[in-house]
């Protein structure tokens, strides 16, 4: 998925870019999180254990040593099945909840019918690539517990947040056990979308619907003082039953508690299709506008379907239109049909200035997202007027 052709910018336009000093006058470190409360998996017998059906009816055949994870109470245990995908310090696997029963007269397992996802990663990767990758795990680990147990925080299956069911570890992995999201990312659902539709993206009812979602879990995390960093459709689940969940805080920052939430730079980080010109440009930011810029970035992809920008730089023709205020000229040239309630919401939150960013209260007040029933407005689309 790339930007598509865009209008040659007129001349005459001058763009005002700040330097590193004018940016980072006041700025503050990111707090520190609890350290996290990992536990020990419960060690494993040396024979290959027992595994049954719910029923107690027949035993499942193979050999489960080496796929099974056992919790640290010893109540409860997981076989891995299948490898859903690949991670930086290991794998994410789809595994099956076991249940501990004795069965003529010896301690088994039994199948639950319950799926989890587990995020399994090499402590020996963690331990010698943390300091040179921006992702740390335990980081990870760190902020998901002190979300889900920040005040207010409710129950899992209520948020847009996804948070580990336990977290767990032996001599050589780290085991991040979490629900299981059946329909995957929405990155992957909107790829879908450009096989059966004509535009190539999300109608405003289903974007809106997602967005929605999005938008909860990301203003659950700043209520929380956490910044996500790292937002983007490849970063968001969704569950058998199409509710969102917000994953991936390997890169997140527990916010300073200062008036503009003013972080001192943290290094180039995140997806360059979703990140905030400050952050790209290695200037210092506040924490909850780089999220809202993210979530602009993925609102476009998902009416659009095409990013808005490569890169948040003004050498990018795209990303100068957008600066300039001229979205909608912009959607003309490619032809496509946005409402201008969505555009004016997209504006918003891609300002340039971080300062006059739209902010997370007026995001929720925004017609766009209030009046899911009320008939859009279309802008008037000519066709595609840029050379192809």
């Amino acid at each position: 998925m790339s930007p598509r052709s865009i209008l040659h910018i007129p001349e005459g336009n001058s763009f005002q870019i700040e330097t590193k000093d004018e940016v980072d006058k006041v700025t503050f470190a990111p707090l520190n999180f609890p350290t996290p409360q990992t536990k020990k998996c419960s060690k494993m017998s040396s024979s290959s254990p027992k595994i049954y059906d719910s029923s107690l009816m027949y035993s499942v055949p193979g050999n489960h040593s080496q796929n099974l994870v056992k919790s640290y109470d010893d109540t409860k245990a997981y076989v891995m099945t299948t490898v859903l995908c690949k991670a930086i310090y290991g794998q994410v696997v789809l595994a099956e909840v076991l249940t501990s029963v004795i069965k003529d007269g010896e301690k088994a397992w039994a199948l639950t019918n319950e799926k989890v996802a587990i995020k399994q990663l090499e402590l020996n990767l963690i331990h010698s690539k943390h300091n040179v990758l921006h992702e740390d795990p335990m980081q990870e680990v760190a902020a998901m517990e002190y979300f889900a147990g920040f005040p207010g925080v409710g129950p899992q299956h209520t948020r847009h947040v996804l948070t580990p069911i336990e977290t767990l570890y032996d001599d050589k992995f780290l085991y991040i056990v979490m629900p299981y999201c059946e329909k995957g990312e929405l990155f992957d659902l909107l790829k879908k979308t450009e096989l059966t539709s004509k535009s190539g993206a999300f109608t405003e009812e289903q974007a809106r619907n997602y967005f929605r979602q999005v938008v909860a879990g990301v203003n659950e995390l700043h209520k929380a003082g956490i910044c996500h960093r790292d937002l983007s459709l490849e970063n968001v689940l969704v569950d058998a039953s199409g509710n969102c969940k917000i994953i991936d805080l390997g890169m997140c920052l527990r916010m300073p508690v200062n008036k503009d939430c003013k972080i001192e730079s943290q290094g180039t980080c995140g997806k360059l299709f979703y990140m905030a010109p400050e952050v790209y440009n290695d200037h210092a930011f506040n924490g909850r506008a780089i999220d809202i810029w993210s979530i602009g970035s993925m609102l476009f992809m998902m009416l659009v379907g095409s990013p808005p920008f490569a890169r948040p730089d003004y050498c990018d023709d795209c990303f100068k239109w957008i600066a300039m205020g001229r979205m909608r000229e912009l959607l003309q040239s490619w032809g496509s049909t946005v409402s201008l309630e969505a555009i004016d919401l997209m504006e918003g939150m891609l300002s340039v200035d971080a300062n006059r960013r739209i902010k997370m209260e007026d995001i929720l007040l925004h017609p766009w997202i209030r009046n899911p029933t009320k008939t859009v407005r279309k802008s008037k689309i000519k066709r595609r007027m840029s050379a192809e």
